[in-house]
């Protein structure tokens, strides 16, 4: 994993050992779209305590003073945090129930509505098991459904890993310092990291002895002027080009 690295380099091989591990779990303890992610239920690898070790390895990495996973959504992180949550449509996993609720939240018919809760029977899953739904009961369904898929579903996951982060009252500290260490598990498009710009190059080494000893100096020095950014990460306005 880390050929080539120097072994002092102000934790690099460190950095990128977390940040290879928090990829690992993705589509095993954690799924969603754009790098904005909810816990997957799943109570074969719930017994396996698995999630609890992912927050183990969360609070190692951030007591080395390496990143966080940056991957959650924030009503995750708030429940994190705070104990509660109030999730939204857009933090949905699963894409084909966030279109559903999306559709049903822009519908502003009451007939059309009333009809399309005769054959919206996920909600009965989500707890929401009243016989009929009305109109003015539309904020409140898509709230609850909301919570349910990003919240409850997982509510023995979320949990176990809460309970991995408090090892050495980690979790404590976090919370004393909140401001600080929330984009250490927050997922933002705009922030720039040292593990961002590092997976942009390939590098090809000279042949040459001499050439590639101070190729690899300039590199390190590279990477490290990165690293020591990291507490003062820059942001960027995200522009599309056609």
């Amino acid at each position: 994993m880390f050929t080539d690295e120097f072994s002092t380099d102000y934790g690099g091989p460190t950095r990128e050992f977390f940040t290879e591990i928090f990829g690992l779990v993705v589509g095993k303890l954690v799924h969603g779209d754009s790098r904005n992610f909810t816990f997957i239920h799943d109570l074969v690898r719930l017994g396996n305590n698995e999630y609890l070790y992912f927050g183990f390895i969360t609070a190692l990495a951030l007591v080395h003073g390496c990143p966080g996973p940056r991957y959650f959504c924030k009503s995750v992180v708030d429940f994190i945090f705070l104990g509660d949550a109030e999730p939204t449509i857009e933090e949905v996993a699963d894409s084909e129930m966030k279109e559903k609720l999306k559709e049903l939240r822009e519908c502003n018919d009451r007939e059309l509505f009333e009809n399309q809760m005769k054959v919206f029977f996920e909600r009965f899953d989500s707890g929401f098991v009243a016989a009929t739904v009305s109109y003015e009961e539309k904020d409140n369904l898509l709230k609850m459904m909301a919570r349910h898929h990003v919240i409850s579903c997982a509510h023995e996951e979320i949990p176990q890993y809460i309970t991995g982060i408090r090892i050495g009252h980690v979790l404590s500290a976090l919370k004393c310092h909140e401001s600080k260490f929330l984009k250490e598990f927050i997922y933002d498009e705009k922030l720039i990291t040292a593990d961002c710009i590092k997976r942009i190059f390939k590098v090809k080494y000279s042949s040459i002895l001499e050439e590639s000893r101070l190729e690899k100096d300039v590199y390190y020095n590279f990477l490290t002027m990165f690293e020591t950014l990291e507490d003062a990460p820059c942001e960027v306005e995200i522009q599309e080009f056609e």
